[in-house]
C-alpha cells in the first residue's frame, strides 16, 4: 500500500473560565447569571500539493443575542520536507499565533505588525458584533476597512471560520462576571495508508 502523508491536527479548547472581577465584594451589587454559548471551528484546506495543508481555527463565546463576547483566531501552515518526506513524519507544525515574532511578518508588513498581533486585532474587532455585522464589514478584497491600521492580513477566511464557530456554538453555560477563553492547536504530520 502506498503511504500518504496526512496532517493530523489535534485541536482542543484549553480553557473556558468564568468568574467575577476582583473588587470590594461587600459594596458591589450582586451580579446576575448570564447565559453564553461556546463554539469552535476548523477550516482545513490544501495549499497546492497533496501533502501541504493549511487550517484556520476559531473559538468564540456568544451571548443569547448571537453577539460575540470573546473570540480567538489562529492559523497553521504545514508543508513537509519535499526532499525527504520521512523527515517530516512526527514533526510538529506550530501555529502562526504560537510562533509570535518568530513567524517574521512584522518586517514585511506595511503596518509593522506581526501576524499574531494582527490576528488579535481582528479577534478584538469581532467582540460585540454578530456574524452578519462581521460579514457586512468585509470588503471585496477580503479585508476590513476599519482595521487597516491594525490588521492588513486577508480576513475572509477568519470571518468564515468565526461564522462556522458561531454556528457550532451549541454548548450553553451560565456565568457570573467576566468570561475568559483560551484555545490551543497542536498540528503534527503523520503517515497513513
Amino acid at each position: 500500500m502506498k503511504k500518504i502523508l496526512a496532517l493530523i491536527m489535534i485541536f482542543s479548547l484549553c480553557a473556558v473560565l468564568f468568574g467575577c472581577k476582583s473588587g470590594d465584594e461587600q459594596s458591589a451589587p450582586p451580579q446576575s447569571q448570564k447565559e453564553y454559548k461556546l463554539g469552535f471551528a476548523v477550516l482545513p484546506s490544501k495549499t497546492g500539493t497533496e501533502v501541504a495543508f493549511k487550517a484556520v481555527f476559531a473559538a468564540v463565546i456568544t451571548d443569547t443575542d448571537g453577539k460575540i463576547v470573546k473570540c480567538i483566531v489562529d492559523e497553521a501552515d504545514a508543508s513537509p520536507d519535499m526532499n525527504d518526506f520521512s523527515e517530516s513524519i512526527g514533526k510538529e507544525f506550530p501555529t502562526k499565533y504560537a510562533l509570535g515574532a518568530d513567524y517574521g511578518m512584522a518586517s514585511a508588513s506595511p503596518i509593522g505588525k506581526e501576524w499574531s498581533e494582527q490576528a488579535k486585532a481582528f479577534a478584538d474587532y469581532c467582540v460585540g458584533k454578530t456574524v452578519k455585522e462581521l460579514e457586512e464589514s468585509l470588503g471585496a478584497d477580503g479585508k476590513i476597512a476599519d482595521l487597516q491600521a491594525s490588521c492588513t492580513v486577508y480576513s475572509g477566511s477568519f470571518v468564515q471560520c468565526v461564522k462556522a464557530a458561531c454556528q457550532n456554538a451549541t454548548d450553553t453555560f451560565t456565568a457570573v462576571g467576566e468570561v475568559f477563553l483560551g484555545m490551543y492547536a497542536y498540528c503534527v504530520m503523520s503517515a497513513s495508508s
